[in-house]
């Protein structure tokens, strides 16, 4: 008897809870309208929406992004040039080895 009254207060406790957080999100403002004011400000980019480009699409001015580029760009190159030096070097010992048998 007394656990069932005890679940039957908790469930009631449980209801009323529900019920004032429904009733909270229920009221909700509705924002009030402003003309619009130009600002100087660039708005934050939000993923999804269109937003204004802040530079021109080709410039030529050098940013991170292109100092970046350029120091992946001459590591791969001389990445490059080690593994061509690299063949080059067993190539040459190859012949060497080949004219030394006959």
């Amino acid at each position: 008897m007394v656990a069932k009254k005890e679940a039957a207060k908790t469930t009631k406790k449980a209801t009323t809870k529900s019920t004032a957080s429904k009733s909270k999100s229920v009221t909700t403002k509705k924002p009030v309208s402003r003309p619009a004011a130009k600002s100087k400000k660039a708005a934050p980019v939000q993923s999804f929406r269109l937003s204004r480009e802040t530079e021109k699409f080709i410039s030529s001015r050098i940013t991170r992004q292109t100092v970046y580029w350029l120091i992946l760009a001459l590591a791969i190159l001389a990445m490059g040039l080690l593994v061509l030096k690299a063949q080059l070097d067993i190539l040459q010992t190859l012949n060497e080895i080949s004219e030394g048998l006959y």
